[in-house]
């Protein structure tokens, strides 16, 4: 009797030990799947993006800062970053994180200016900064109307699709007034010359109006861009003597 009791009492023992046991590795396996879900649900960002999310606080937009700019971007270039957000895409328009169409536009006009000056005496400052800011405002105006006149095409070219007009961070309407505003800037400036001056800069305005139709029309529109670049020799010149010396 004794001997049955102790065989059933082992028997149990070992039913319960089973049951417990595939219970626990059930318990075991659905942790596993629950971990492996979760694990997938809440992937970790990339340590880069998660730079770049943590920058502000949540909804404190005006904290949030852009990547900083390469070594190689130029002065010009930072500048144009370093203003409010606003007044970039006017700046682009303007090109002015591009000078180097400044530069060849004022060149020949200092080249002229130098030249007229009096033998042994250094051109004059006062006219050198007028035709600078000249060159500024007027490079500025031909590139606003040639994005005006090309911005359906900018689109569909990789290089230019960018640019403020084509891209839609400004309409036309607001390209017109910023012209309008270098245009007037542009007119202050030659009021400060002579009258000679005056006839002859304002008959440069024509070529910068036209100059995008040559690159329609013909074959050299870089015939067109660069008597209005170099308009400025003749300008400069009469500016300081108040003529032309055609054999000059």
């Amino acid at each position: 009797m004794t001997m049955l009791l102790a065989k059933l009492l082992l028997r149990t023992d070992l039913g319960l030990g089973r049951a417990l046991c595939t219970r626990s590795g059930l318990l075991t396996l659905r942790q596993q799947q629950q971990q492996q879900q979760q694990q997938q649900q809440h992937v970790p960002l990339p340590r880069q993006t998660a730079r770049f999310l943590v920058a502000a606080p949540p909804g404190d937009s005006s904290q949030q800062q852009a990547p900083p700019l390469p070594p190689s971007v130029g002065l010009a270039a930072r500048l144009v970053a370093s203003v409010p957000v606003s007044a970039r895409p006017y700046l682009r328009l303007m090109r002015v994180d591009r000078p180097i169409g400044t530069w060849l536009l004022f060149w020949p006009c200092g080249w002229s200016i130098a030249m007229a000056a009096q033998p042994g005496c250094l051109p004059d400052p006062h006219v050198l900064a007028l035709f600078a800011a000249g060159a500024l405002l007027m490079r500025g105006a031909g590139c606003t109307i040639n994005d005006l006149w090309d911005r359906d095409f900018d689109r569909r070219v990789e290089r230019t699709q960018s640019r403020p007009l084509a891209s839609g961070e400004l309409e036309p309407s607001d390209a017109l007034a910023l012209l309008a505003a270098q245009l007037g800037g542009g007119l202050m400036v030659l009021l400060q010359l002579n009258t000679y001056s005056i006839l002859l800069g304002a008959s440069s305005l024509g070529m910068v109006v036209t100059y995008p139709l040559f690159k329609r029309f013909t074959y050299w529109p870089q015939l067109a861009l660069g008597l209005t670049f170099n308009w400025g020799a003749l300008l400069g010149w009469s500016a300081v003597r108040g003529y032309c010396d055609w054999q000059v």
